[in-house]
């Protein structure tokens, strides 16, 4: 029975995320077919605090900490569209913030190199990957050695 239920939340997240895109992204100027799958893929739920969660997958940025906020799906979105990345570029990204961005780049460039100068904040965003590994990306990213064919560091 636990299984299934946390199948069923899976569930619900991902029809969350889905009518997200439909929703805020679709229906806007989002057009890149390429981000739009990656924002169908990652899971933002998971780069959100726990007492924000519910609200992972609302038009608007949450606080995660620090005075920082994770952007509303929308501008992520759009700034990745906006960069036209391609399967073989290399992003450099300044200020990790909670990884959601960063999980959004690694959908589609080869590698991903970002910063982040709060130590804490920096801490957090890894613990997503973690799962990100096994259920999402497959082995396709890194912290401290590569795995695959993806290559994401994240640093201090």
């Amino acid at each position: 029975m636990g299984c299934n239920n946390k199948s069923n939340e899976e569930d619900q997240w991902k029809q969350k995320r889905l009518k997200m895109v439909e929703s805020q992204l679709r229906q806007r100027d989002i057009t890149d077919p390429f981000v739009l799958k990656a924002m169908e893929k990652v899971p933002r739920h998971l780069f959100v605090p726990k007492e924000s969660r519910d609200s992972a997958y609302m038009d608007g940025p949450l606080p995660i900490g620090f005075g920082q906020t994770i952007s509303q799906p929308y501008m992520v979105a759009l700034m990745t569209q906006c960069l036209r990345i391609k399967p073989t570029d290399k992003v450099l990204e300044i200020g990790t913030g909670s990884g959601y961005q960063t999980a959004i780049l690694l959908e589609l460039a080869n590698e991903v190199f970002s910063i982040e100068r709060v130590p804490e904040l920096a801490k957090k965003a890894r613990r997503p990957f973690c799962l990100l590994v096994t259920k999402i990306l497959k082995s396709r990213l890194e912290t401290v050695q590569r795995v695959g064919k993806k290559r994401l560091l994240l640093m201090e």
